[in-house]
């Protein structure tokens, strides 16, 4: 009868990735893999794609040679699940402004480590630059996204133009000579 099987490869992965588990058969010893769902196969080697949580749990490697079956292996697949990172669109902001980076809606009991050396679940941004995250759900697992933000030229000194004298009584109109994407608020006197 064949030796005792010796399962090999890492047991913690995270959904989406692959592991492939290999085994100690010798040459002209079949293994027949079993695992969750129903899952069978022969091969001195597993691969197992693309994992999703439902792939976790026990696997067994039972040798065969000429009819006669040896000792099996098993080992429990742990597939953790990455978080979802998003931290949105390359964004400007004025000077003099900011804005919020928040990674993971719904955040709670995850893991955060910024390059700008913070350790929270989100940032206030006031300085431009490239800003990255990486949260991990405890775990071996983890997700990342980086963002650019860029600072947002002001717009030139609006130059109001119109006339400064009227009469009581009469409308004074004013206007300004408009730029691409500026937006003019007016204010002034009741």
């Amino acid at each position: 009868s064949p030796a005792t099987m010796v399962i090999t490869g890492n047991s913690e992965i995270c959904e989406g990735e692959s592991v492939t588990l290999g085994t100690n058969a010798a040459t002209g010893v079949d293994v027949n893999w079993s695992g969750q769902n129903g899952f069978s196969t022969i091969g001195s080697t597993l691969t197992l794609s693309n994992l999703v949580s439902s792939q976790a749990g026990l696997y067994i490697a039972t040798p065969s040679q000429n009819g006669c079956q040896g000792t099996a292996d098993s080992i429990t697949l742990s597939i953790g699940i990455s978080p979802n990172v998003d931290l949105g669109p390359n964004r400007s902001i004025c000077a003099g402004g900011s804005v919020t980076l928040d990674p993971v809606a719904n955040g709670a009991g995850f893991t955060y480590t910024w390059n700008n050396g913070s350790s929270d679940s989100s940032i206030e941004v006031t300085t431009p630059g490239t800003y990255f995250v990486t949260v991990s759900g405890g775990g071996t697992c983890s997700g990342r996204d980086t963002v650019d933000v860029n600072l947002a030229p002001a717009p030139s000194f609006a130059n109001i133009l119109g006339d400064t004298l009227y009469c009581t009584g009469s409308n004074a109109q004013f206007s300004v000579d408009s730029a691409s994407g500026v937006t003019y608020n007016w204010f002034g006197p009741n």
